[in-house]
């Protein structure tokens, strides 16, 4: 169904076919604030924004009205590792997005005023995540797992750096990262693999003289590490964050643990904590992975007043856990629910899109769901037992407080 190939410069080319109306084209490049440095935490984010701001003969209004006028959807994100930008069409404007596309990444002018307004913009997005507690709690929780990690950095840095980027910074972070050896296209639709690279040689086939740059650093090294920060909010919001594999590595065992942990209606986290004793109406648990590193989240939001007896229902329930590991029949349960995300994931050109850019982009191989199934059917209790021992290692708990104050000790109420 998928084929992965290579650009004569370099880039990859990962190709889907699929019967349906659209075709998806993603554009995804190995830079993230894992790349940047605390001087510039946030350009990859701000160049994100900036490549839709204006080549050197189009604007950014004629940028939109383009995609629009064919009907496109286009849009872009930015994570800890990598940046994507991408399109979704009629299969008969496919060229013409990818036109659109190519021209925003190699011609994109940087115009003095357009930057200005545009730090205004990403400086109110700051803000607006500066309103939302549960991702300060999930940002902070981030900072205290992996301490002085570049995965510890914001995706969106800070108004002093955004308001220091110009045209000349990010042209120069553009060459360093930007170039074929760390890129991927991936095409999703009814587009054949020759058609696909013809469309892939001709708008991003072009050659780079920079080296790749290559990233490495360290994995995680805080241990028992708790943050807090005070907030007037109405709920109180924390975190709790243990080992995990990183991204792409064998984690089926883990999987179902968190689906029985904290991964759906039936979990036990959601059932305890909100149906039966309601203390929360978000309540749950979930994996981050990275090329060399990861970590499990459990996150509730809950009433001040109520946050104490939140904290020791938690934590109650992670002690089940692990001295009872989960059931047969939720194993079962969890294995077919796995199975019916994984499959759910193949419904849209572009999820697959992005679950194949991503994969690509981190592990330089493509993303096989026959497989993942498979190792998912495969799993036993001990299985899941022995990814429940490695995962709450304690010696290695982190967490996380954002909210009100109030009487509790709010160190005390995180603190596993």
């Amino acid at each position: 169904m998928y084929k992965l190939q290579h650009l004569d410069n370099g880039t990859k080319l990962l190709t889907f076919k699929t019967d349906v109306r659209t075709v998806s084209l993603g554009v995804f490049v190995a830079a993230g604030c894992v790349n940047e440095t605390a001087q510039n935490n946030g350009i990859s984010h701000f160049i994100e924004h900036m490549l839709f701001k204006g080549t050197a003969k189009r604007s950014a209004e004629k940028i939109a009205n383009e995609f629009e006028n064919v009907g496109a959807q286009v849009n872009a994100y930015t994570g800890k590792e990598l940046t994507a930008f991408y399109s979704v069409s009629l299969k008969e404007h496919l060229e013409k997005c990818a036109e659109l596309l190519s021209d925003m990444l190699y011609n994109s002018a940087f115009d003095a005023d357009e930057t200005e307004r545009e730090k205004s913009v990403v400086i109110e997005e700051i803000d607006m995540c500066e309103d939302m507690p549960d991702d300060v709690c999930l940002q902070l929780l981030s900072k205290a797992y992996y301490d002085k990690s570049p995965l510890a950095k914001t995706i969106l840095g800070s108004k002093h750096n955004v308001s220091s980027f110009d045209g000349d910074s990010m042209r120069e972070y553009m060459a360093q990262y930007y170039i074929p050896e760390r890129t991927t296209i991936v095409l999703v639709g009814d587009v054949d693999d020759s058609e696909a690279r013809d469309i892939a040689e001709k708008f991003f086939g072009r050659n780079a003289n920079n080296t790749p740059k290559i990233i490495t650093y360290k994995a995680s090294a805080a241990h028992n590490k708790y943050l807090t920060k005070a907030k007037k909010t109405e709920q109180a919001n924390f975190a709790f964050a243990f080992p995990a594999l990183p991204y792409g590595e064998d984690n089926a065992a883990a999987d179902i643990m968190n689906n029985c942990l904290g991964g759906g209606m039936s979990s036990r986290l959601f059932q305890a904590v909100r149906e039966k004793l309601g203390l929360a109406y978000s309540v749950y648990s979930s994996s981050s992975g990275y090329r060399n590193d990861g970590h499990f989240t459990i996150f509730i939001g809950t009433n001040p007043s109520k946050a104490t007896r939140a904290a020791d229902a938690v934590k109650t329930e992670l002690s089940k856990l692990i001295k009872n590991g989960i059931t047969k029949t939720e194993l079962n349960r969890a294995k077919e629910g796995i199975k019916t995300d994984r499959a759910l994931l193949f419904e849209r050109s572009q999820s697959i899109m992005s679950l194949y850019g991503k994969c690509v982009t981190l592990t330089g191989k493509p993303y096989d769901i026959d497989e993942r199934i498979k190792k998912i059917m495969e799993v036993d209790l001990d299985d899941v037992n022995c990814a429940i021992a490695k995962t709450f290692d304690f010696s290695r708990a982190c967490g996380a407080y954002v909210g009100p104050k109030n009487e509790n000790n709010l160190l005390e109420l995180i603190k596993l």
